[in-house]
């Protein structure tokens, strides 16, 4: 058994205001990476951003910097 630890704040888990923060949260770098033609997953505290490209054009699609330009909008 855990010891019993007095919290001056806290959120119920699966209470409808963590929901609603997560998609505040999501929804701008969410709109950043679609504008940009970068794909993203995420899940949980993980967020990956990518951007497809076939195995003879990787050097292009570096070289174009979506995904600096995505992480710097995201930042701001």
């Amino acid at each position: 058994m855990s010891d019993v630890v007095q919290l001056a704040c806290s959120v119920p888990q699966g209470s409808v205001p963590p929901a609603l923060s997560c998609i505040s949260l999501t929804a701008e770098p969410t709109d950043i990476a679609e504008d940009l033609g970068v794909n993203m997953h995420m899940y949980a505290d993980d967020t990956q951003l990518y951007v497809h490209c076939s195995p003879k054009g990787t050097t292009a699609a570096v070289s174009q910097s979506q995904l600096e330009l995505c992480l710097t909008r995201v930042d701001k």
